[in-house]
């Protein structure tokens, strides 16, 4: 997301809260999710171009690709915000419907492996959004964990007298509708739908072997942004 008029970039990682900042920032400027292009906020049909979405687009991307000058990108104000990776992934896992057809278990195991090929700007490790040849490309990284207190931060540095930011969170309904096609072994798609069961706490997803397995993969956003399970 790029808002000119506040001089600043925003790196939204899939499933960290950037809906919200990006709701924040649409209000700000009298725009509505129906007229959010102005902000980048749109889709991308254009594989030289970016990712399908550009509001997911790394760091480095918004001046590979164009979309902003080296000498305007260095000179905004660029932040982002990072999640626990096992966090990450369960909200995932809901927000893409996969918890209705099958565990979390199958999802890590079949699923994830096909998303890292397929859809891997939504499922690549945090750094790889953030850093370019070890280098961290934004002034802030703010933690989902700490949210609000951190975004007042960002307004801070904005000079927002408003700072609090809308409730938008979706990871609760299905977004994704070819998610049951994507399933190619039906073997192992649940006979019930769980749609509706979630669990309070993401570590109760997780065992041993899943925690450990998801450790191995996102080990540099872990060392990186000090996350632990």
């Amino acid at each position: 997301m790029i808002s000119h008029e506040h001089k600043c970039i925003f790196i939204h990682i899939p499933k960290a809260a950037g809906q919200s900042v990006e709701h924040y920032f649409l209000k700000k400027l009298g725009l509505d999710w129906n007229s959010r292009s102005p902000l980048l906020l749109r889709k991308n049909n254009e594989p030289n171009a970016g990712p399908p979405t550009l509001a997911h687009m790394q760091a480095i991307e918004y001046v590979r690709y164009h979309y902003i000058s080296r000498q305007l990108f260095d000179e905004y104000f660029k932040f982002s915000f990072v999640r626990n990776p096992w966090s990450r992934l369960v909200s995932t896992y809901k927000f893409l419907g996969f918890h209705s057809i099958i565990s979390f278990k199958t999802f890590i195991d079949y699923q994830l492996p096909v998303l890292m090929k397929g859809k891997n700007w939504f499922v690549s490790p945090q750094y790889e959004y953030l850093y370019h040849n070890d280098v961290l490309m934004v002034d802030f990284v703010g933690k989902f964990e700490f949210l609000q207190e951190d975004f007042k931060k960002v307004c801070e540095r904005l000079g927002f007298n408003d700072n609090v930011l809308p409730h938008v969170n979706k990871s609760k309904e299905e977004h994704w509708k070819g998610t049951k096609a994507l399933i190619k072994n039906p073997n192992l798609i649940r006979k019930i739908s769980f749609k509706n069961t979630f669990l309070p706490d993401y570590r109760e997803y997780y065992s041993a072997a899943l925690r450990d397995k998801i450790h191995q993969i996102y080990e540099k956003d872990i060392n990186l942004f000090e996350y632990a399970f």
